[in-house]
């Protein structure tokens, strides 16, 4: 059996290289090619028995995973967007001069438009890219515009982008025709090598656990998002590592950049709290039913032992109406899951060795009141200054389409799951659900602490939105204060750097100023948008007194 399938596989594999890149000149080709290896994908399935049951099961897994299967995806969908533009009468390409480039390297991007139809025809388009990742050159075609072609005539039009630091750089283009309906939309990715922000997802979950995806498919499914990495997080699985490992396998027979690290969130009976392990390798299987709700002290033996072993850990959506933690009471007044959270006198001390907080988690309702309750006790816990608690955000997704609605940005030298474990845990990153944010404090960043004997420090802030204009950039500036963190969250003191003007909607802006800061305080930005739902969060920027 195990012969017969190895011959099927490489089979099967060569007809998917054999499909080649697909693009209009070669579309009834790559259709037919493209048709023959489902169906033979299909008739193995078949022949092996093979159900939606078996996401577990070694052969669908190795073969659907590993055999390039992802790389037929792909064809598809380029196919379905050829096909979907022939129809509408026209033909569109968008490449790029390099695949991948260093920072200050310009990358050269190309984006044809062919009318197919029988008259001519007028079009507008649009080019957008991330501003924080690179710079438009003065001798770029301008991004937005309009195009009358003939029937049968096409036009080119360049960019010239220069790379600015490390990360994904995603460039998408829009055809609409004369009365505004859109006709295509185009991406490609080109990935910036070195030192930068990569972003990725740290809360989500797979079929290993409760989730809808297998690993690899979710990963896919991220790659597909812009996202350049992740940390996993199925409910209490953590030693089995081969199904992380194909899927791992799966991402680099297909030519994706992609890093992933394996971690969990542990789950206890009750759902008295979840909390999210990273960096070690143990396993907490749920308890068994005859016991009691999960205990306070039981919750720090588990982040004790966590960090004993060397790991690291972040208590996931600490105020859910759902899955709040031991201690921290929820008031559920009425059926429209509208709600309040009580902080009582002592919630500071509950819970103290843990390295940071999920402070916003976009799971069920997990977009307003709870986020909010988390985002107040990460403040008030770094108010109390007892250590630093770093934030981050998940998504908590456990189907494909909810991966990457939270995310975080993490600061790395290279993409690598080894400069992601250093990253997060020491909170150099920040939490979104759109907006990119750099923050610097003197020549520190997030997570940072910056020693000084000025009282002066430069500040930069830059931030960037896609397909929407910021509306507030906000720092907030918090003392330390043991004996009285209450009043030191109270006296807080909030800057506005940016705000938006009617008739000055900026996607991108860059804040610089000279800030008088003071020892024993930290400093964090916040960037909102004029979607309610896309917002940004640092991590802080502490100051101590040489």
């Amino acid at each position: 059996m195990l012969y017969y399938l190895e011959h099927a596989y490489l089979a099967i594999e060569q007809q998917i290289a054999a499909i080649g890149e697909v693009h209009h000149d070669n579309l009834a080709e790559a259709g037919e090619k493209i048709t023959q290896a489902e169906a033979a994908v299909a008739s193995l399935m078949e022949k092996m028995h093979f159900t939606d049951s078996d996401a577990q099961d070694y052969g669908k897994y190795y073969f659907l995973l590993v055999r390039n299967i992802f790389l037929l995806e792909d064809a598809r969908e380029a196919y379905n967007t050829c096909l979907a533009e022939a129809e509408r009468g026209i033909a569109v390409s968008l490449t790029a001069s390099a695949n991948e480039t260093d920072p200050g390297e310009k990358v050269v991007v190309t984006y044809e438009v062919r009318n197919m139809g029988a008259a001519a025809a007028d079009y507008s388009y649009s080019m957008t890219y991330p501003k924080i990742y690179a710079a438009l050159s003065e001798e770029s075609a301008p991004i937005k515009g309009k195009l009358h072609l003939e029937a049968g005539e096409n036009t080119q039009m360049t960019f010239v982008l220069t790379a600015r630091e490390g990360g994904l750089l995603r460039v998408e283009a829009a055809l609409c025709d004369a009365a505004g309906e859109m006709l295509s939309e185009r991406r490609l990715d080109v990935q910036i090598m070195g030192a930068g922000c990569y972003l990725g997802t740290t809360h989500s979950h797979s079929t290993e656990s409760d989730g809808k995806g297998t690993l690899a498919q979710n990963f896919h499914r991220m790659i597909k998002d812009g996202m350049t990495l992740t940390y996993t997080a199925d409910h209490n699985v953590q030693t089995d590592r081969s199904g992380f490992m194909r899927a791992m396998e799966s991402l680099q027979k297909c030519g994706y950049r992609f890093a992933a690290i394996k971690g969990c969130e542990i789950t206890v009976y009750g759902n008295n709290g979840h909390l999210l392990s990273y960096g070690n390798t143990l396993t907490f299987p749920e308890p068994p039913r005859t016991r009691g709700p999960e205990t306070i002290d039981n919750w720090n033996r588990i982040i004790d032992e966590i960090n004993a072993a060397g790991g690291y850990s972040y208590m996931a959506h600490p105020f859910s109406r759902w899955f709040n933690f031991t201690g921290f009471a929820t008031d559920c007044e009425s059926t429209d899951k509208m709600y309040e959270v009580t902080f009582h006198k002592d919630i500071l001390d509950l819970y103290t060795e843990m390295t940071g907080i999920e402070i916003i988690n976009d799971r069920y309702v997990n977009k307003g009141t709870d986020n909010d309750y988390a985002i107040a006790y990460w403040d008030r816990m770094n108010c109390k200054g007892y250590k630093k608690y770093f934030c981050s955000g998940g998504s908590d997704g456990h189907g494909l389409s909810q991966l990457s609605s939270v995310y975080n940005g993490f600061l790395l030298e290279e993409l690598t799951a080894e400069a992601l474990e250093n990253a997060y845990r020491n909170g150099h990153q920040f939490v979104t659900t759109g907006p990119e944010l750099r923050f610097t404090l003197g020549d520190k960043s997030f997570g940072e602490t910056l020693t000084t004997d000025d009282s002066k420090a430069a500040l930069t802030v830059e931030a960037y939105v896609k397909g929407g204009y910021l509306t507030e950039v906000m720092l907030y500036d918090y003392a330390i204060d043991a004996n009285d963190p209450d009043g030191a969250y109270d006296n807080g003191v909030q800057t506005l750097l940016y705000a938006h003007t009617e008739g000055n909607e900026r996607d991108h802006i860059l804040c610089t100023k000279e800030l008088n800061v003071r020892p024993d305080h930290f400093y964090r930005v916040a960037v909102r948008t004029n979607d309610a739902e896309k917002v940004a969060f640092s991590n802080p920027v502490w100051v101590r007194r040489t």
